[in-house]
């Protein structure tokens, strides 16, 4: 069922011995392993090879003539392959026993899955652990931020043949540039939430510090890129805030027209006053988004109640925008303030904004409405950051609680779990503070629930998008700073039941690792 490929260049014979061991171990029996010599010049990898090949009638020995690099070494490993699925498997890491016979079952359960990938961990050159890596279910955007399914990865061998194989044009991260274009004809991707892998973190190992290989995150940026021209996308890939991480600027894509919903907080949210004592600045606000919406053609429809000083509305028509205002029941929640500000709104995209919001970042307004061309997305939410510069919604969790804002809090600098503070990827749901989606798919799914408020009516739009194969993501650097001094309320028992009845209880969530 399995070929195991391996390319090996100077191995220390005694993590090689350690990685063929793991194999030979395995309690699925059916693989073969094919170790394909790189033409090592070390004597000592040479003849360790020479001795463990014979030991099991499933281990090959191949030896290029020429040293390729990576790519061409698993390439000819690829060409020997005569088992239904390709695992990668690196020449000083290890499976653990149960490792194939785990994944085996999730192939015969899914027969069409074409590329499947695990859990990890990392391991000390003495064999000690330094760390789990537990990776989201299939998560698309975060592919494109980061190399994240990495080990194991098993791809069906006619799916490999089809996309070509590893390019050497991409060594550093060619199994990245391989998985951007395996995904792209998979017929189902699959993800084992179980530690299978073992990668060993030996020195000049990207498992230690990927800044150990700067020419590997170089080759991501191309790698990123080239699957961004490939779909068709406007996005020009680069360098993303921590290494081994990629950020997309989706500033020369045409998003198209745009409406602004601005819901006036004071009036319509219970989010408490700014921190500068006021409850409103839509002023400001709509300024922040004009900032970072150049050669965009934009309208505000502005959500207010009687009690909106008549001067700063009277200040939104100075702007030199289109500006509908809308008077709003005060007794409504802010789901209906934003449902009927949809409703007057004429243009194709949406985006809700709270006045108490402030775009931060450079053509904002492209980075948060670009990703909606992108196939599979149905609304994006911004980095929303706190007034004293920390986390305040970085996506939302659905589990046991049965809900959870996982990293509200945290420092603006901290990383996250696998660096997720530093790359877009797929959550439950996004904050309708700074959110983005189409009126079509907002129409469709039938806006917000208006018998819910606050996160309640995020988490309840996310499973809506969900449920009609749409999926929400969070962009790590279309930021926004919200000035409210507060959270806003927990969800009441009546809305946590609401929740509960509609989309049911969940042991974890899929996409927070």
């Amino acid at each position: 069922m399995f070929s195991i490929v391996t390319p090996v260049y100077n191995t220390d014979p005694d993590l090689l011995a350690e990685m063929v061991d793991s194999v030979v171990h395995q309690t699925e029996r059916s693989w073969e392993l094919l170790l394909v010599d790189d033409r090592s010049p070390s004597e000592a990898t040479r003849a360790a090879l020479g001795r463990l090949a014979p030991t099991d009638p499933r281990i090959r020995s191949i030896r290029r003539e020429v040293n390729g690099r990576i790519s061409e070494a698993t390439n000819t490993g690829v060409a020997a392959a005569s088992g239904e699925f390709v695992l990668l498997l690196d020449h000083d890491d290890t499976l653990v026993p149960h490792a194939l016979a785990r994944i085996a079952a999730e192939l015969t359960a899914h027969p069409e899955t074409d590329y499947l990938y695990t859990d990890e961990d990392k391991i000390a050159e003495d064999g000690s652990a330094l760390g789990e890596f537990r990776k989201p279910d299939w998560s698309p955007s975060r592919l494109l931020g980061q190399m994240y399914t990495s080990h194991a990865s098993v791809v069906r061998r006619s799916v490999l043949e089809r996309v070509g194989l590893l390019r050497s044009g991409f060594d550093g991260s060619q199994d990245h540039d391989l998985v951007l274009r395996v995904v792209e004809v998979a017929r189902e991707v699959r993800h084992v939430p179980e530690v299978l892998y073992r990668w060993r973190a030996v020195a000049g190992s990207t498992a230690i510090d990927v800044r150990a290989k700067d020419y590997a995150w170089d080759a991501g940026v191309r790698a990123v890129q080239d699957a961004l021209d490939r779909r068709g996308l406007h996005a020009t890939a680069g360098h993303g805030g921590l290494p081994g991480t990629y950020r997309l600027d989706w500033s020369q894509q045409d998003i198209g027209p745009v409406s602004v919903v601005v819901t006036i907080d004071g009036v319509q949210t219970t989010g408490g006053p700014l921190t500068d004592g006021t409850t409103s600045g839509v002023v400001d606000a709509v300024r922040s988004i004009i900032d970072g919406a150049a050669g965009v053609e934009l309208e505000f429809v502005v959500v207010h109640g009687q009690e909106t000083p008549r001067a700063e509305l009277d200040a939104l028509e100075a702007l030199g925008r289109p500006v509908v205002r809308v008077l709003a029941d005060p007794r409504g929640a802010a789901s209906a303030a934003r449902n009927l500000g949809s409703a007057h709104a004429s243009f194709p995209t949406l985006v809700f904004l709270d006045d108490t919001v402030r775009a931060r970042s450079d053509a904002f307004l492209h980075d948060l409405v670009g990703p909606l061309s992108r196939s599979g997305v149905g609304a994006t939410g911004a980095h929303s950051i706190d007034a004293e510069d920390r986390i305040r919604d970085a996506g939302f969790r659905y589990a046991l609680t049965p809900y959870r804002r996982p990293y509200t809090g945290r420092a603006l600098d901290d990383a996250g779990e696998g660096n997720a503070l530093y790359v877009d990827r797929e959550v439950s749901a996004v904050a309708s503070n700074a959110l983005a989606i189409s009126a079509a798919t907002f129409r469709a799914v039938g806006g917000f629930n208006e018998d819910l408020s606050g996160d309640a009516a995020d988490l309840d739009l996310g499973r809506k998008l969900t449920s009609t194969g749409l999926q929400s993501v969070w962009l790590a650097y279309a930021r926004v700073q919200d000035l409210r001094s507060t959270l806003p309320a927990d969800p009441s028992d009546a809305e946590l039941g609401i929740l509960l009845a509609r989309w049911g209880d969940t042991a974890d969530d899929p996409f927070i690792g």
